[in-house]
């Protein structure tokens, strides 16, 4: 791992980096690549296999919408209120800590979003859990047999209707390598937006609302994708 990339409260970095261990829930945020269930799109990555950025975070529903994320603060050594709260009785729509491996894409399709804004070619974070790393290190292994790189290669992206595939995507086609001279900005994201802030922490435990708002079972909390009517994105 490179000590240049790989920020002190970093799990790991590389796609070859350790992603076992606990298992957990995603969400999304609007710097977070998602895609809808049964579509395809277009990606370049960003980043090498090898400065792939792995990390544990919490996932909180507040006011009751899922895609709040809060750096676990265990990866400072500190104790962590979200981890202990995660697996108590009554979580209070704390989701446990889990594992993603973080890059930067651009991604290619254009779309329109909710407030009818057209997006394209746009920056974005590319969250992975342990399958889809797995499907991933496999295809920049091919790119460095090939006397090429991940960096800058271009995907055709899919993703199935199966209510529990990732959202990033699960399967990945090799089209090209691009120029990034080509690109409106071939720089990475701010990896700090991933790092934990105990401040921010203990403002959100004082903020949380009573566990009677949520049940006293820890089943109570229901991660996105556990519900049939919810469509949004699963790393």
């Amino acid at each position: 791992m490179s000590e240049e990339t790989k920020a002190p409260w970093m799990l790991d970095e590389g796609l070859d980096g350790d992603m076992s261990g606990d298992a957990g829930f995603r969400g999304n945020s609007m710097t977070r690549f998602r895609m809808k269930k049964a579509s395809d799109t277009s990606i370049i990555f960003l980043t090498d296999g090898p400065k792939f950025r792995i990390l544990w975070e919490h996932e909180v529903k507040i006011a009751g919408f899922y895609g709040n994320f809060f750096g676990c603060l265990q990866m400072l050594g500190l104790p962590c209120p979200l981890c202990q709260l995660a697996l108590s009785e009554a979580p209070r729509g704390v989701g446990k800590r889990y594992k993603i491996c973080v890059a930067t894409i651009v991604h290619l399709t254009e779309y329109t979003d909710k407030k009818g804004a057209v997006h394209k070619n746009e920056r974005r974070f590319f969250c992975a859990k342990a399958a889809t790393v797995e499907i991933l290190n496999r295809k920049y292994r091919s790119r460095v047999e090939a006397g090429q790189t991940l960096k800058y290669a271009m995907y055709k992206v899919a993703r199935t209707s199966n209510e529990k595939g990732a959202a990033v995507g699960e399967d990945f086609e090799f089209v090209k390598m691009i120029d990034p001279a080509a690109l409106p900005d071939a720089t990475e994201l701010d990896y700090s937006t991933f790092a934990p802030n105990p401040a921010l922490v203990k403002t959100l435990i004082g903020s949380l609302p009573s566990a009677e708002s949520f049940g006293s079972k820890p089943d109570d909390f229901h991660p996105p994708g556990t519900d049939s009517t919810d469509d949004s994105v699963k790393y």
